[in-house]
């Protein structure tokens, strides 16, 4: 089931995202490579949208959240839409509730997408723009006026040309979290938690479905947490392993697994937790985040991680921005 969102949201978002050209950032012209994340601002635990260059340099503040009290101040997981225009981020002031927000990548003119006061987190854009996926703790098929909860999450697609939002998994009792879209947009990964069911495994695991929800796949099931699956260019997902599950002393790992070959490969890995990943546009540097000690890129043909922003830092994503 679809349902409209009110009138002057729509209208705003007509205003917002009319004229966006979803051409090639490789042919297009004006755009320059960048990374969007988030950090901690301020006292009360805040956190603000930022941009700068790969390596950390030219930073600018796009957000400047307003805070209704002293804990709703947050504006995290930031993503580039593929025309380097637009950023999609997740915030909490309106509210209390995450909610999905776009904004242009200079900052202005944000609005707000969702509007259910539900758990709406982790946008990401279809390759050719007109969708945005993310993680809902919406459950059934009225997006406007849903129940949910802590007990399980659903992948939901908000298409920006009908103004409609659709749960592509409506699975109660599973958590489905964290996706990625194919680069030809014909299909998507995620990260699933199956407690009962005919995947359950007690792990998040990685799948894949078409693009619509349907026929979803196990990519892999073991007894290992994989989470913040990448798929790019070649063919191949890059993700991160929690190489340790029950052990105090946390291993993580970042690992690509190639879809033609079907082989997995260890890229790197680390004592401590590993957050957040981010694919730059050529598919051959990894920006990721450790909480305890900031963001780091690293080139995949010498994994020697650089650290360019600092701890309370979250990498969102790594593309092109047309400033």
């Amino acid at each position: 089931m679809k349902r409209r969102i009110w009138w002057g949201t729509w209208v705003m978002l007509l205003t917002l995202l009319t004229g966006m050209s979803f051409a090639s950032p490789a042919s297009a012209e004006g755009l320059q490579e960048k990374i969007v994340y988030s950090k901690a601002v301020g006292d009360m635990g805040g956190r603000e949208v930022f941009i700068a260059n790969p390596d950390g340099t030219g930073e600018q503040q796009l957000t400047q959240t307003p805070s209704l009290d002293e804990t709703h101040n947050q504006a995290d997981e930031p993503v580039l839409s593929p025309d380097g225009k637009k950023i999609a981020y997740v915030s909490d002031w309106n509210g209390g509730s995450y909610e999905i927000w776009v904004m242009n990548v200079d900052g202005s003119d944000k609005v707000q997408i969702t509007h259910n006061g539900m758990r709406n987190v982790e946008p990401v854009w279809s390759p050719d723009g007109s969708k945005i996926l993310f993680s809902s703790a919406c459950m059934g098929t009225d997006f406007e006026h849903c129940s949910g909860g802590d007990t399980s999450s659903d992948l939901w697609v908000y298409d920006i040309n009908t103004n409609t939002f659709t749960n592509l998994t409506n699975t109660p009792d599973v958590y489905e979290e964290s996706a990625d879209w194919s680069p030809d947009g014909t299909k998507i990964v995620y990260s699933a938690y199956w407690k009962p069911g005919q995947f359950a495994s007690n792990q998040w695991d990685l799948f894949i479905a078409n693009a619509d929800g349907t026929n979803p796949q196990p990519l892999m099931i073991d007894n290992k947490h994989e989470y913040h699956p990448k798929w790019t260019a070649n063919d191949t997902i890059f993700f991160i392993r929690d190489d340790t599950v029950t052990s105090p002393n946390y291993q993580f790992g970042i690992y690509q697994f190639n879809l033609t070959t079907k082989t997995l490969s260890p890229l790197y890995s680390r004592n401590g937790w590993i957050t957040r990943m981010a694919v730059n546009p050529n598919g051959n540097q990894i920006a990721f985040t450790s909480p305890s000690d900031g963001t780091y890129t690293m080139d995949l043909a010498n994994p020697s991680p650089v650290q360019v922003l600092p701890a309370g830092s979250a990498i969102g994503d790594w593309g092109y921005a047309k400033q």
